[in-house]
Formats: C-alpha cells, sequence, structure tokens
C-alpha cells in the first residue's frame, strides 16, 4: 500500500513537469540538408541587437546520416550584423547516445545562406523582439 501511494505522490509532482518544456516552433529549413526548429522559451535578449535560443535541427534523410536523430544548438544572433555565435552543439543518435561540443570562447560567424543561422535569423529578428 506504501508502494502504491509513493508512486501517486510522485507522479502528481512530476506530471507537471513532463509538460513543461521546449516550444518548438518551425522556423526553416536548409535546401536539401535539414529542418530547423526554434524553441520559443528559450529566446532571451542579450542585447539590443543580439538575441540568444535553442535551435534544434532534423535531418531531411536521417537514413544517409548512420543513426543521427537531430541536433541541438545553443547559439546568439545578432540582428544588426547578420551573425551568429555557437556556444554548444549536441547530437542525438538513435541508439540512446549523444555528443556534445562546448565553446569556451566562441567566435562570431557571418550568417550565410543555406546556413543554419539563415531561417534563425529571420524569424529572430522578425518575431523575436
Amino acid at each position: 500500500m506504501r508502494k502504491i501511494i509513493l508512486a501517486l505522490v510522485l507522479i502528481f509532482f512530476f506530471i507537471p513537469t513532463l509538460a513543461e518544456g521546449a516550444d518548438w516552433v518551425f522556423v526553416g529549413e536548409r535546401k536539401n540538408v535539414s529542418y530547423v526548429y526554434l524553441d520559443k522559451r528559450s529566446i532571451k535578449h542579450v542585447s539590443e541587437h543580439v538575441v540568444s535560443a535553442l535551435v534544434m535541427y532534423k535531418p531531411k534523410r536521417p537514413k544517409e546520416i548512420i543513426n543521427f536523430q537531430y541536433g541541438i544548438v545553443d547559439l546568439n544572433i545578432d540582428c544588426s550584423k547578420r551573425r551568429m555565435k555557437i556556444f554548444q552543439e549536441t547530437h542525438y543518435f538513435s541508439d540512446g547516445t549523444q555528443n556534445t561540443i562546448s565553446k569556451k570562447v566562441a567566435k562570431w560567424e557571418c550568417i550565410g545562406l543555406e546556413t543554419l543561422g539563415e531561417p534563425v535569423m529571420k524569424y529572430l529578428c522578425k518575431n523575436g523582439k
């Protein structure tokens, strides 16, 4: 009986946290490469022209990339200078493993056409304000 009560208490406390989480919105795609999503809850204004967010990308052809399911990138976008800074990138694989690359000192990179940053910049600099 105690186990059942304990289980019910745990379920009661954890259900709200399971419902909370990312609010992914489709922001565009990279031609023949991947679909790009942005977590609306992660958007933060770092300064007047710089916005940070979590971005997820999923390959259009997952079978061509062995075991790769999706990636999540923590980045900043500078709307006034068309550039981005990637702080961390995590790759998630179908076997349950993941690989995280963190940068101690992230550098600004120009956002070119058909890059991950292009649809993100368009969304953040238009809607993220």
